[in-house]
């Protein structure tokens, strides 16, 4: 979704891919199959793909007799996105304010979404209100990885720690079951990226492309969440929170 605050570059936009037309995301095809296992997405669930793009991701759901809906920003995503997956809902919206109606759909995915949404609780409160009590939301994305001590607070980057994006997760009525640093993934997405553009500018946009992959690299990471949406007076199901990286 090409909704930045922070910078207009091709991150998050649904418009980056491979000379192939393959889709440049971290982790690619293998971290979405992984994400839709995680939710237990199956047949004859409706889950939103958050930030769809050209629908990739909606496709693979599809290939599991999901019911998808792909939403994003972008009408040229979107038009790419409806020629390869006809057979999925797509819909122009933003992911702070979405088309849907409240308890709609049994899940929630989002590739690269969050950190590019601008308004971050404001969009988990409406992934909250769309998805049914028993939901599940399963999220990969870019994050800052802190060490013991140090504040986690955001830079100007945008870019948020794990705890902020726990806290704000846990305000909007989740509760998270699993969080994985995957920052290994980024390395190739990177040499990936390079290899299609010639560099990192295009990814980022002039205003912020050095600040988040220069200085301090070792501080960007990834990762995988799995949260859930209680359903009243029950524990969410799930395997226990498991923290790799802080």
């Amino acid at each position: 979704m090409p909704e930045t605050a922070l910078c207009r570059g091709l991150f998050g936009s649904g418009l980056v891919h491979d000379s192939d037309g393959t889709p440049l995301r971290p982790g690619g095809v293998a971290l979405t199959e992984l994400l839709i296992a995680r939710g237990r997405f199956g047949p004859g669930d409706v889950v939103l793909d958050i930030g769809c793009g050209q629908g990739a991701g909606t496709g693979r759901l599809l290939s599991r007799g999901v019911r998808a809906i792909g939403l994003d920003t972008s009408a040229a995503a979107l038009w790419v996105a409806r020629e390869r997956a006809p057979d999925a809902r797509f819909v122009a919206g933003s992911g702070a304010l979405l088309p849907l109606r409240a308890s709609s759909v049994d899940g929630v995915i989002a590739e690269c979404s969050l950190s590019v949404v601008g308004e971050r609780c404001r969009a988990l409160a409406e992934w909250s209100r769309v998805l049914k009590p028993g939901g599940r939301l399963a999220v990969s994305d870019v994050y800052r990885r802190t060490a013991p001590g140090e504040p986690g607070e955001e830079r100007g980057d945008g870019v948020a720690c794990w705890r902020t994006i726990d806290r704000e997760v846990c305000a909007a009525g989740f509760t998270v079951l699993q969080f994985e640093d995957r920052s290994e993934v980024l390395k190739e997405w990177v040499a990936r990226f390079i290899f299609a553009y010639g560099s990192l500018d295009p990814l980022w946009g002039e205003a912020c492309g050095r600040g988040r992959f220069t200085g301090r690299r070792a501080a960007l990471g990834y990762y995988l969440m799995l949260a859930g949406k209680p359903v009243a007076g029950k524990p969410v199901a799930g395997e226990p929170v498991r923290r790799k990286r802080s």
